[in-house]
C-alpha cells in the first residue's frame, strides 16, 4: 500500500491523515493477513523510523478499527491482535489460525458455517457477520519425505490440509 492509498482510506473513513495513522496502516498492509499486537506495531513503526508514543498507537488502533479500516482477535494468549480489513473482498466466514506462525487457512464450507451460527445462536451469541477464527496447532509431518502442513484442532478429529 502505498501511502496516498492509505490517505485515500483514513480520508474515506473520516479520520485526519496524520503520520501515525499512515504509519499504522503502512506497517499492517505489509504484514498481509497476520496479525500484529500494539507493541509489535509500535516497534514496526520505530524501526519504519516513526516515532509515535505507545498511547497514541493504542489510540490509532482504535480509531480505525471503529471505523472499519482494520479487524481485530483475541490470541490465545488473550492479546488483542489487528490487521488491516480487506477493502476489495468480503472477508471469509471461518479461518483456522496458528498463533505459534500466524498462518491462515480460510475454510469455506457453508455446513459447518451453519452449524456454527446455530451453536453459537443456542448460546446466545450472535455471529452473523463476523468471521469465525479457531486457533489451530501448526503441525508438520515428515513421513515419506513430504514434508506436508497440516492445522488440527485439539479434539477435533482429522486435521484439515490447506490447498
Amino acid at each position: 500500500m502505498r501511502q496516498a492509498v492509505a490517505l485515500k482510506l483514513l480520508r474515506r473513513a473520516g479520520l485526519r491523515p496524520s503520520a501515525a495513522r499512515i504509519g499504522v496502516l503502512l506497517v499492517l498492509q505489509a504484514t498481509g493477513v497476520k496479525c500484529l499486537s500494539a507493541d509489535e506495531v509500535y516497534h514496526a513503526l520505530l524501526l519504519r523510523g516513526t516515532h509515535a508514543g505507545l498511547g497514541t498507537i493504542y489510540r490509532t488502533l482504535r480509531q480505525c478499527l471503529e471505523t472499519g479500516l482494520i479487524e481485530r482477535e483475541l490470541d490465545i494468549e488473550r492479546l488483542w491482535r489487528y490487521r488491516l480489513k480487506p477493502v476489495d473482498a468480503e472477508p471469509p466466514a471461518l479461518q483456522l489460525v496458528c498463533p505459534t506462525s500466524g498462518r491462515v487457512v480460510f475454510l469455506d464450507d457453508p455446513n459447518l458455517h451453519a452449524t456454527l451460527l446455530a451453536a453459537a445462536r443456542g448460546h446466545g451469541i450472535s455471529l452473523v457477520g463476523r468471521t469465525v477464527s479457531i486457533a489451530a496447532t501448526e503441525a508438520r509431518k515428515d513421513a515419506g519425505g513430504m514434508g506436508a502442513t497440516e492445522l488440527a484442532v485439539a479434539g477435533s478429529g482429522p486435521a484439515v490440509r490447506p490447498t
